[in-house]
Order: structure tokens, then C-alpha cells, then sequence
């Protein structure tokens, strides 16, 4: 005999995680280390069932479509400027797994008028129907992350597990910081040397962020790099970080359409265009 509340209830369940989302912002000073994470998480997290949207902004040899292994032909920009839909500008790798190529629309941003914005944005809001994960592997440029990567729900750092690694990883984190001033983000420490060196390298990276920047750094794991050069492989070592980094991942809290506005839409609210995005946009929901 069916039990119809239960079978309500499983219901709820599901549309309450559709309309749950988590919007993750990767960087890093080095874009094969924020390729290599990006990819073992999307692949981790599809693994365990979950929509997840890629939004690249590198292109060229710098692009995740390698690891992905898929190939890429338009960007986000294009579809916002109605040269190609929105469908055509992402790529299905698989299933569970989409790409979106950005790399030029991330940059457009910056200078883009309110109207450009407000395409951008519907664009994205277009392509992330039904993900609960975009992952935005953002790129840092002078002027800080771009918009996209500033409504993320956590910002995490791929930093290289030795000496000069935690110097550029502090440096990105300092100027992301000045411009986001999120009060935590995550870190994942790549290229390890020594992994009994690992506890005491987080520490001081978490010392360090915490004294100059009263900035919280959580422990989002570590996960092997390809050597320069080398194409990425999800290997078992690669597979146990990835799954540490996709329990993190998790935990962040999700945007739903009861939390307040912020991020991208607290700035479209600036440039004049609020209430062009519904509650479920991946640029919903954040601190900006």
C-alpha cells in the first residue's frame, strides 16, 4: 500500500533542494590549479548525483573544456548580446555536468552598461535552472574578482602547498579581500610536497589571513595537481581529495528564494535594473 504522506514528503524534499543552490567562486594564482580543483569537484559532486553548472572565465589554453574534456565554441557574452541562445553557449558534458564559457563576458563586466549587465545576468539565471552547484572558476584580474565571481555564496583558494605558493595564495587572498571583504573563505592546498608538512602550512596561512586581514580561512582539503603540462586525470588521489572538497562544498550555505537579495543583484539594484532576476538566480541570495 502507498503511504501518499510519505511520498509527499520525499516530494518536498526534492523541490526543496531544486530550489536550493550553492554558488562557489574557485581562484587561484595559478589557472591549472583552480582547472584541476574546479574539475575533480564538478566531477565529485555529479558522482554523488548533483546538477552541477561550470562558469569559466579563462578561455584558450587556460580553459577547463581539457579537463572537461569537451570542447567549446561560444561565450556567455555572445548569448547575452542574442548572437547565439544561451542553449548553444553551454556545453553538456554529461548528464549532471554543463559548462559555460565566460571568459569574455567577465571581462565585458566591467565596463558594460546597465542593459549588458542585466542580459548577463538572465543569461546565467537561464543556464543554472535546475544546478544546486555553479562552481564560477573566477578569474582575478587588478581590479579584484569580477561581479560574477563577487555573488558567490563562498569564495575558495587553491593555493600551492610550499613557501612561495602561500605567498601568492596570501597575496590573492588580500586583494580579493579588498574588494569582496567576505568575513570567511575556503582554501584547498594543491601541489603538496610533503604531506605531514600540510597542518602546519594551514595554520600559518589561517594565522597570517586572521592577524592582517581579520579574514577566516576554512580547511577545504588538498588535491594533487598535474605537473605543468601534464593533462588532468581524476586518479584515486585526485578522487579522495575531490571527495573531501565536495563534503565542503556541501556545507556552504545554499541560496533559496526566502533569503534576501545581494551580490549581483545588489549591484544591478545600484545600476538602476532591481527586479530583473527571480530568487533563484545564482546571483541571489549572496553578500555582496
Amino acid at each position: 500500500m502507498v503511504d501518499w504522506h510519505d511520498d509527499q514528503a520525499a516530494g518536498l524534499r526534492r523541490l526543496v533542494k531544486l530550489q536550493e543552490r550553492r554558488v562557489i567562486a574557485v581562484t587561484s594564482a595559478s589557472p591549472a590549479d583552480s582547472a584541476a580543483v574546479v574539475a575533480a569537484a564538478a566531477l565529485e559532486l555529479t558522482a554523488r548525483g548533483a546538477r552541477v553548472l561550470v562558469i569559466d572565465e579563462h578561455e584558450g589554453a587556460q580553459s577547463i573544456a581539457a579537463p572537461l574534456q569537451c570542447a567549446t565554441r561560444y561565450d556567455l557574452l555572445q548569448a547575452a548580446r542574442r548572437d547565439v541562445s544561451i542553449s548553444r553557449a553551454v556545453v553538456r558534458v554529461s548528464n549532471l555536468l554543463s559548462l559555460l564559457p565566460a571568459a569574455r563576458a567577465a571581462s565585458s563586466l566591467r565596463e558594460a552598461d546597465a542593459g549588458e549587465r542585466a542580459a548577463v545576468a538572465r543569461c546565467v539565471e537561464m543556464a543554472e535552472q535546475g544546478a544546486e552547484f555553479v562552481l564560477i572558476r573566477a578569474a582575478v584580474d587588478a581590479d579584484g574578482p569580477s561581479l560574477l565571481a563577487r555573488a558567490a555564496n563562498r569564495i575558495v583558494l587553491a593555493v600551492q602547498g610550499h613557501a612561495a605558493g602561500l605567498t601568492d595564495g596570501y597575496l590573492l587572498l588580500k586583494q580579493v579581500h579588498a574588494v569582496i571583504g567576505h568575513a570567511s573563505y575556503g582554501v584547498v592546498l594543491t601541489r603538496l610536497r610533503d604531506g605531514a608538512a600540510r597542518p602546519a602550512l594551514i595554520a600559518n596561512l589561517q594565522r597570517v589571513s586572521g592577524d592582517r586581514l581579520d579574514a577566516m580561512l576554512a580547511d577545504f582539503g588538498s588535491l594533487p595537481v598535474p605537473r605543468d603540462g601534464q593533462p588532468f586525470a581524476f586518479t584515486e588521489a585526485v578522487a579522495h581529495g575531490a571527495a573531501a572538497l565536495a563534503d565542503q562544498l556541501e556545507r556552504v550555505e545554499a541560496s533559496t528564494p526566502q533569503r534576501p537579495p545581494g551580490g549581483m543583484r545588489r549591484l544591478l539594484a545600484r545600476a538602476g535594473i532591481c527586479g530583473l532576476m527571480n530568487s533563484r538566480s545564482p546571483l541571489h541570495g549572496v553578500a555582496g
